[in-house]
């Protein structure tokens, strides 16, 4: 009995699974649609995370606020995830901008430097009259900062 259950079970599970095998989801014409479909998605992905990545650096070098959403004309809802993506790693990998140096700064800097090379007490008053009393407190900093350089 056991035998005749088992032979009666081996074809049925031989026609199923080669009515598995011969039936295909998609034709190959559709499944190649699909794959194309596919490989131009990943492709806008791969630019928008590139483009993403350039604006995350370029906002972080402007001293900007992190925010990809400003950029939204840069991508698609589709891309959005790529780009943000990218923006984020643009931004954490670029070097914070440095402060705008004016004249007046640059001049304290030279000051302060030239007085410790001279071995000279730190004293950014001592060149008062040297530079516009209206920007003495970027003469003041730029001196600090040459000085203790």
């Amino acid at each position: 009995m056991k035998h005749s259950r088992l032979l009666a079970v081996i074809p049925v599970t031989l026609v199923l699974s080669h009515c598995a095998n011969s039936v295909r989801p998609y034709s190959d014409k559709r499944e190649q649609s699909r794959t194309e479909v596919r490989d131009v998605q990943q492709t806008a992905a791969q630019f928008a995370f590139e483009d993403g990545k350039q604006a995350g650096q370029t906002d972080r070098a402007h001293g900007d606020p992190d925010n990809y959403r400003r950029h939204s004309p840069m991508y698609t809802p589709a891309t959005e995830r790529a780009y943000a993506d990218g923006y984020r790693e643009g931004y954490g990998s670029a070097s914070p901008a440095e402060p705008a140096r004016d004249a007046v700064y640059n001049q304290g800097f030279d000051y302060g430097m030239r007085d410790r090379a001279r071995q000279k007490p730190r004293d950014p008053e001592a060149h008062v009259g040297e530079y516009d009393a209206a920007s003495r407190a970027p003469f003041d900093q730029g001196y600090l900062d040459g000085y203790n350089r």
